[in-house]
C-alpha cells in the first residue's frame, strides 16, 4: 500500500502536466492590451493560474509556490512546463523564498505572482509583491485570465479554475506599475490599493 501511494505520488505531476499540457493545446486566446517583452512580475488572482498557465507570455518565468504538500506539487507541474519554483509563502519560509525570489529577478527572470495569497482573503491584494518590486525595479504587470469555459473547483478557497477544451480565454493586461526604490510605507500601501483595482474587476468571456 505504501508503494503505490508513493507510487502515485510520484506519477501525479507527469499525469497532470499531459491532462493540462491537451487542454492549453486547444485553448483559444483573445488578447486584450499589450503583453510585456521584458521582465517584470505578473500579478493575478489565485484561482486564475491554470487559465494563465495555457496562455502565458514567452517569458523566462519563475513562481512562489507554498510550502504546503499542494504547494509542492504544484511547483513539480510548473517545472514540467518550463517554470522554475521557489518555495515558500507569506506564512511558511516566506523571508528566504521572497530572497530566493528577488535574486532569480534580478537574474532577468519575469515573476509570477498570485498576490491575493497564500490563503485569501480572495482578491484582496497583499503587499509583499509591491516591495518586490521596489526591491528589483521590475514594474509590476496586473493580468487578468478569464473564461466562461472551465471547471470551478467551489471547495476550493480561491475558486480554482481548470479550463475546458476549446475554451476561449480573455488575457488582459494592464498598464505597469512602477514602484520606486525610495517609496515609503504609506506609499507601498498606495501602489497596493491601486493594484488591487486594477485586478478588481471580473470580466468574463
Amino acid at each position: 500500500m505504501a508503494l503505490a501511494r508513493k507510487l502515485f505520488t510520484a506519477l501525479l505531476p507527469i499525469l497532470a502536466y499531459v491532462l493540462l499540457r491537451a487542454i492549453h493545446l486547444t485553448l483559444r486566446e483573445v488578447r486584450v492590451g499589450e503583453a510585456p517583452v521584458g521582465p517584470c512580475i505578473l500579478a493575478f488572482w489565485h484561482g486564475e493560474q491554470q487559465l494563465l498557465l495555457g496562455v502565458r507570455p514567452a517569458l523566462p518565468l519563475v513562481a512562489m509556490t507554498s510550502a504546503s504538500e499542494d504547494g509542492r506539487l504544484q511547483a513539480k507541474i510548473l517545472k514540467y512546463f518550463g517554470i522554475e519554483s521557489v518555495v515558500g509563502s507569506s506564512s511558511r519560509r516566506g523571508a528566504s523564498a521572497l530572497l530566493a525570489l528577488t535574486r532569480s529577478l534580478r537574474a532577468g527572470k519575469s515573476g509570477l505572482m498570485a498576490v491575493d495569497g497564500p490563503r485569501g482573503p480572495r482578491h484582496e491584494a497583499k503587499a509583499g509583491v509591491v516591495q518586490l518590486a521596489r526591491s528589483t525595479g521590475l514594474p509590476i504587470v496586473a493580468v487578468r485570465a478569464t473564461t466562461r469555459s472551465c471547471w470551478t473547483l467551489s471547495s476550493t478557497w480561491d475558486a480554482f479554475q481548470i479550463p475546458k477544451p476549446f475554451a476561449r480565454i480573455e488575457v488582459r493586461y494592464l498598464e505597469p506599475l512602477w514602484v520606486g526604490q525610495g517609496t515609503t510605507r504609506k506609499q507601498i500601501e498606495k501602489q497596493r490599493s491601486t493594484l488591487n483595482l486594477r485586478l478588481g474587476v471580473d470580466r468574463e468571456t
